[in-house]
């Protein structure tokens, strides 16, 4: 869209019509909308007019800043804010409805309100934030009389990006010598950090965006940037402008594959098997970066064939167990690693301690004997991209320097999701180009994760001084040990920032054989929506714009954002650090809390990361924004030091093989199209994010609503052909876990076999049925032994018939 197709005033933005919105929305280009500093000079101008900088951070990747107008009382408009650097200054249609309308929303929930009828029928009644407190820290009183300290549990989701919104529940269960049940895995992102942290020893890591102006090439799998990360997708577009090729590889024709120079579509959850044959081509004509691969990773390492671990001192003479063993390029002779000159490949036989002798052969070796399989036209079978397509893709890849691998979610939320993000790291280490500019494997970087890996421990376990040692549950695990009372029983769960009835796998499960169980559910909650159905209190909570202040991070860049106060919190909402701080006043622990300023500067001074800790707090304090201090132009592993036991890239985890996953592999989705279950469910199923939505924030939103008013089931024409459904039909959508009913819509953006359900409808939104009762949360042990079993919500089959 042209520049003079987007100027338009200021002041009548926000009172737009939807629709006239989400054209503008749609051209991404929001920073050319609106200039910042010269609309803070106009509005300082306007009568009685209060103007506050905070942030939008609504688990959307982009950290926005809000510059809010604020008059008698009331949000009257939102803007960009600015930043240090003004590529950050920009806003969207989820932005500006939720400070607009969100905020103001009926549905708000407004005060303390009890359960009178039974759980799920939505019969409430309103009591005073005494009476909710006293009837909470009785029942907390209770369950731990009963059952011990560990029966009353806290969560916390991704909701937020403010520090207190993705950790609070953590400090609170401490302090309550309660249960904290981990987020990692059950909001179904893990498997991208099971890929990342053994390798690379961060949980992620990323180029920053402004980088991609150095990348000749960028291959982005499973991105769909256009509609996740829309804000910072103007820097793809300049890239592009700036002579970077685009290639995307994607089971659908998304936003973002429509404005690619190359869409490659491949079957769901194969990612992994191309990458493959892409790697095969790559060693067959020798394209390999050698010199890399030997200096920079653990290639070079001996391992014994006979238990698939690392040859050791310890093996040989009871030395270092810690330590490695590599062949002498020149002598031959085995020796420890220290120093250069190592072989890649090579094969010896070793005398062990105990007098057996031991065959072994380099990681690199094995890694390149598993590769050897791959063949593109065995790839081809697995994924269905055509072995041309394998072959030039491997090449163009190989010979273009610099060349960027992006990598993201869309690829890990499949049952084996983590092969994906090991063979993407592999294929970048085999090109050498981890740590170049324009180049790496990327995932996300800035602050986000930093701060969370980084929160200081005083403030995560304010008992720590005493001694007191937190207790957790894996998240993904509640499923199957709640019912079991295991590790012990469990009978309450306190929500916030998770609207789990629109967002929890295997929610059937939840509501049948966990729910009954407990004897105490509390959600804090800005509207009342499905999480709310079979609380027993539901307790009112702040809009952003009400809240006393938060620190928030972003996932796309280095900075740092303070959430101001822009509105006093209307009706009887609180924030959750001030309703934490109440009940723990209430129950006599009142001593592990201080003000919400003090909590953010205690955060601030003990982060474990001198880079986040020594952040300019009076510039933060004063504007609302300061950087951690990373370099402008930071790239990750630029020194080639790893955060891992070998100092290395680790491109092979002896520590799985017992698992079958020492090597990067592939194994097909626990629901493929080609296992048995697929002749009565054929459809793989997908539930990807959509542009106007961040998960369930926006789904009912009247703006939102305007130019996104129902949930559709997107089929290719020749499945509903099939099927005898016609676009517009109302259809059934079912598996053996549950079933939705909604309106189909024939598109030849989905391959034949894969239908897809955008995320985030609430359950009222849809005919019949609920979204979240098609999933399943099945174990991974892989995923298990490196952090935790990763929700799979793309693993899916499915039928679809006509309603």
């Amino acid at each position: 869209m042209e520049d003079n197709k987007l100027k338009m005033n200021r002041r009548t933005f926000v009172k737009a019509s939807a629709a006239t919105a989400a054209v503008t929305y749609g051209a991404c280009q929001f920073s050319q909308v609106f200039e910042p500093a010269q609309a803070k000079a106009a509005a300082s101008t306007e009568e009685g007019v209060k103007l506050v900088r905070t942030t939008c951070a609504p688990n959307c990747v982009n950290s926005c800043g809000h510059l809010v107008h604020v008059k008698d009382g009331r949000i009257v408009k939102v803007e960009p804010a600015e930043f240090p650097d003004p590529r950050y200054n920009r806003i969207c249609l989820k932005g500006i409805s939720n400070a607009m309308q969100k905020t103001y929303s009926p549905d708000r929930v407004k005060y303390p309100m009890m359960r009178v009828g039974e759980r799920g029928e939505g019969k409430w009644k309103r009591v005073s934030w005494d009476e909710a407190y006293d009837y909470i820290a009785e029942k907390i009183k209770s369950i731990q009389k009963k059952y011990g300290d560990g029966a009353m549990s806290w969560i916390s989701m991704t909701g937020d990006y403010g520090v207190f919104g993705q950790l609070i529940s953590h400090r609170i269960a401490n302090v309550m010598k309660g249960t904290i049940l981990t987020n990692l895995g059950i909001m179904g992102d893990l498997a991208s950090n099971v890929g990342f942290f053994p390798a690379t020893g961060m949980l992620q890591d990323g180029h920053p965006w402004p980088d991609l102006m150095n990348s000749k090439l960028a291959i982005f799998i499973a991105c769909n940037y256009a509609e996740t990360a829309l804000n910072d997708s103007r820097f793809i577009w300049d890239a592009k402008e700036n002579g970077m090729k685009l290639i995307v590889i994607d089971p659908r024709f998304s936003n973002t594959a429509a404005k690619a120079d190359q869409w490659v579509p491949l079957r769901p959850g194969t990612d992994a098997a191309l990458l493959l044959g892409m790697m095969n081509v790559i060693l067959n004509k020798n394209l390999h970066d050698k010199k890399f691969l030997t200096d920079n990773t653990t290639g070079p390492y001996l391992v014994r064939t006979d238990n698939g671990q690392f040859l050791t001192p310890n093996d040989l003479n009871g030395g270092s167990a810690d330590e490695y063993i590599v062949i002498d390029a020149v002598t031959g002779a085995i020796r420890p690693r220290e120093g250069t000159g190592q072989a890649l490949s090579g094969k010896v036989e070793v005398t062990l301690a105990d007098g057996t002798r031991a065959e072994c052969r380099t990681a690199w070796d094995l890694i390149a004997d598993y590769i050897s399989r791959w063949t593109p036209e065995k790839a081809s079978q697995v994924c269905e991209v055509p072995v041309e397509v394998i072959t030039k893709l491997a090449i163009e890849y190989a010979t273009t320097n610099p060349a960027a691998i992006k990598i993201s979610q869309g690829a890990n939320r499949y049952w084996q999701g983590h092969q994906a993000f090991r063979n993407a790291i592999l294929l970048g280490a085999i090109c050498g180009n981890h740590g170049k500019r324009g180049g790496g494997v990327s995932w996300a970087g800035g602050t986000l994760f930093k701060t969370i890996a980084g929160t200081p421990p005083c403030w995560l376990n304010p008992r720590l001084d005493e001694g007191y040692e937190e207790k957790m549950v894996v998240g993904s695990h509640m499923f199957e040990k709640i019912p079991k009372d295991e590790p012990y029983p469990i009978r309450g769960i306190w929500f916030n920032h998770y609207n789990y009835g629109t967002q929890m796998p295997n929610y059937n499960k939840f509501i049948n054989e966990i729910a009954p169980r407990l004897e105490l559910i509390v959600v804090n909650e800005q509207l009342m929506n499905d999480a709310t159905t079979y609380a027993d209190v539901v307790l009112p909570a702040c809009s952003w714009y009400e809240q006393e202040g938060e620190l928030v991070a972003s996932w796309s860049n280095f900075y740092f954002q303070l959430r101001k106060q822009c509105i006093k919190p209307m009706w009887e909402t609180k924030q959750d650090h001030t309703i934490y701080a109440e009940i723990s006043e209430r129950m006599g622990y009142g001593k592990y809390w201080g003000s919400v300023e003090d909590s953010i500067n205690e955060v601030i001074d003990n982060f474990l990361e001198d880079r986040l800790r020594d952040i300019d707090k009076k510039e933060l304090w004063e504007t609302g924004v300061t950087s951690a201090l990373y370099p402008e132009d930071f790239i990750p592993f630029e020194d080639q030091k790893y955060f891992t036991k070998s100092g290395k890239l680790e491109i092979y985890l002896d520590f799985l093989h017992e698992l079958g996953e020492s090597l990067p592999v592939y194994v097909e989705p626990l629901e493929s199209n080609r296992k048995p279950k697929a002749e009565k469910y054929p459809l793989t199923f997908m539930n990807v994010h959509s542009v106007f939505t961040v998960h369930s924030q926006h789904a009912t939103l009247p703006w939102i609503q305007e130019v996104n008013p129902e949930p559709r089931v997107d089929i290719c024409k020749a499945d509903a052909d099939k099927r005898n459904i016609k676009d517009g039909d109302m259809v059934k959508v079912f598996n053996d876990r549950g079933h939705v009913v909604l309106r189909a819509r024939i598109t030849e953006s989905m391959q034949e076999g894969c239908v897809n359900i955008y995320e985030g409808f609430w359950k009222k939104q849809f005919k019949d049925g609920h979204l979240p009762s098609l999933t399943h949360m099945e174990l991974n042990p892989v995923q298990d032994a490196v952090f935790e079993s990763n929700y799979a919500p793309y693993d899916n089959l499915v039928e679809i018939e006509k309603a």
